[in-house]
């Protein structure tokens, strides 16, 4: 692909022991790929280790950092453990010279250098941030941007950006914040979502224009069954009901929905695409949303384009 990298090294021995310093420089330089990501960097770095200590400093800025992968299934994980997204924990090397290499790296990008593509997404942005402390313990600080009119392909509408940024580090506990704006138009509604918090549990809120009531219009969102379908017929309007209940309330099996608590409410819906087959056709989505153990309430999206809601239940024979 074009990369070029130029590495030098030297040795000295002082006082008996050995000191080595190098420089790596790079243009290009693939760093990382995978069936289903790509990473290349230009590169400036440069460092030493000694007796007893060591350090690497320099720069690095991202040129294509692209993810791309269709996803069957989205939601249905477990956030419920606490703490953060992720964790740098279980990536730090624990050697006597992880704990001894201190680091001092600026990381940026090139405009609309991150791309993430999946049938859901279809985002552009840059990033930048800054990397120290010891290489068994990293204090990391980044920031990501979201382009404007970068999209979200959600069942019910296909959302456009128009702000967007994420954050993780500093003193946010290993969380990465989201803070979103965006806007689209299906049903004959301008809708407008806004996402702040935790990137695992966010909270989000939903309007439109016309107005719609918000919890229909989350409905509507993540299962692609327009508000008038919820409110046509007696099984709409009792499956309306009791979804807009969970959504609301987080009613856990073994919470009190009088808590109030919504938080991870996403991890009830699991939503599955179908390729269209044969001519005509389109992208099918079938969303479920858990309402108990063994009832969910599923809303279908045919490759034809008509719309299903119907009820389910589930049991494992064992």
């Amino acid at each position: 692909g074009g990369g070029k990298f130029a590495f030098e090294l030297s040795l000295a021995r002082k006082d008996g022991q050995w000191q080595a310093r190098g420089k790596l420089q790079g243009r290009k330089t693939l760093l990382a790929r995978t069936m289903t990501s790509a990473f290349r960097a230009d590169l400036d770095l440069e460092g030493e280790i000694g007796p007893g200590k060591g350090r690497l400093s320099g720069r690095v800025v991202a040129i294509n950092l692209g993810f791309r992968k269709r996803l069957q299934v989205a939601g249905g994980g477990d956030n419920t453990g606490g703490g953060g997204l992720f964790s740098l924990e279980a990536l730090t090397p624990k050697t006597a010279l992880a704990r001894t290499l201190a680091l001092d790296l600026t990381l940026s990008s090139v405009p609309r250098t991150v791309k993430i593509e999946t049938n859901y997404t279809d985002l552009e942005g840059a990033i930048m941030g800054r990397l120290q402390g010891t290489l068994a313990r990293p204090e990391v600080r980044l920031t990501a941007e979201i382009r404007k009119g970068s999209r979200f392909f959600l069942p019910g509408a296909t959302l456009l950006v128009e702000y967007g940024k994420l954050e993780y580090g500093g003193d946010l506990e290993g969380r990465v914040m989201v803070d979103a704006e965006a806007s689209g138009r299906a049903c004959g509604l301008d809708l407008s979502v806004n996402l702040h918090g935790p990137l695992e549990n966010p909270e989000l809120t939903v309007s439109s224009v016309p107005p719609c009531p918000a919890e229909q219009l989350t409905v509507f969102l993540l299962t692609g069954i327009p508000p008038q379908d919820l409110v046509s017929s007696r099984l709409g309007k009792a499956a309306g009901f009791w979804l807009v209940k969970y959504l609301l309330y987080g009613a856990w099996e073994d919470e009190d929905p009088s808590r109030g608590r919504v938080s991870d409410w996403l991890d009830r819906v699991e939503v599955a695409t179908e390729d269209p087959v044969g001519p005509g056709e389109e992208t099918g989505v079938r969303t479920e949303f858990r309402l108990s153990p063994r009832l969910y309430l599923e809303g279908e999206k045919d490759r034809q384009g008509d719309y299903h809601l119907g009820v389910l239940w589930k049991y494992r024979a064992k």
